[in-house]
């Protein structure tokens, strides 16, 4: 097997071992612990524990950035090879599904990317609601396989379906999915509403189930100013199903096969029919309002 599949399919078992240990705790009732790191963001007892068993999986494989392990993120500077690791990609939407809230928090679960000289090559992200795992790989293509039981199927071959998008509608009939990162990003999506060029814009769970939605297709637009490393992995998905995505949107807009990860990643989403007006409504938006 080449030695890229070879990570990949670790990066599999590491989030599907992951999953299966929130499985395992939504059934307990047990309750969570939850604290703040100094930017505001949440951390729960299951992020700590995730991330502990995603990495004894990983093993030595490769140099591991884990987003609970400060010491860890000097490896997205060094535009090297190593993994990715997001314990739980959505822990506020996992908090909220664990806890007494209900509604349409539904989209979290473990993220692992690789990198290979800095570039992002694969991916796995297993979204632990619906009990499906995504993957993809720089090339051959992004896939989906329903895994109700992550603790027994963990080493199974599974049959895995194609995820492609062949005919995404126009941009007055897509939907955008965005995050509130900084005012150009506000900007930018009250512009695209304000002048119709998009037919809705919302948001669901975390960044990967973000990037899997628009892979199945429910979605067509994503725009988001900062995601963090460990996040990005996810952008391999939708790209690996047919879409187009370039960085720095708002600056030097270099397409994603030029992007080497970095610790803050802005990222613009769409089909490529629709991408060049897209791209070009998102900066007229810069000298609006």
């Amino acid at each position: 097997m080449h030695a890229l599949a070879d990570k990949v399919k670790l990066a599999e078992r590491a989030v599907l071992a992951a999953g299966a240990h929130l499985n395992s705790h939504c059934s307990s009732g047990n309750q969570v612990t939850v604290s703040f790191k100094d930017d505001s963001s949440m951390v729960m007892n299951l992020d700590i524990e995730c991330q502990r068993i995603i990495k004894d999986i990983l093993g030595n494989a490769l140099p591991v950035a884990a987003e609970e392990d400060e010491e860890s993120h000097a490896f997205i500077d060094s535009s090297g090879d190593y993994f990715t690791v997001d314990p739980i990609d959505g822990t506020s939407s996992c908090k909220r599904y664990l806890g007494s809230v209900s509604g349409g928090q539904l989209g979290f679960g473990p993220l692992v990317g690789v990198v290979c000289k800095g570039k992002l090559c694969g991916a796995a992200y297993y979204n632990v609601p619906t009990a499906t795992l995504y993957t993809a790989q720089r090339g051959e293509g992004a896939k989906a396989v329903k895994i109700t039981d992550a603790a027994k199927d963990i080493d199974r071959e599974l049959p895995k379906r194609s995820l492609r998008i062949d005919n995404p509608p126009s941009l007055t009939e897509s939907a955008l999915i965005f995050f509130p990162g900084s005012i150009e990003e506000l900007k930018a999506v009250l512009y695209l509403r304000n002048t119709n060029s998009i037919e809705n814009s919302y948001r669901f769970g975390g960044f990967a189930n973000d990037c899997i939605r628009l892979a199945e297709g429910w979605e067509q637009v994503q725009l988001q100013t900062r995601v963090k490393a460990w996040d990005f992995a996810a952008v391999l998905i939708p790209i690996e199903a047919g879409l187009y995505a370039e960085a720095d949107p708002f600056g030097r807009q270099v397409p994603f096969d030029s992007w080497t990860v970095a610790r803050s990643n802005p990222v613009l989403i769409a089909a490529r029919p629709v991408f060049d007006e897209l791209k070009r409504l998102v900066r007229e938006s810069l000298s609006s309002i």
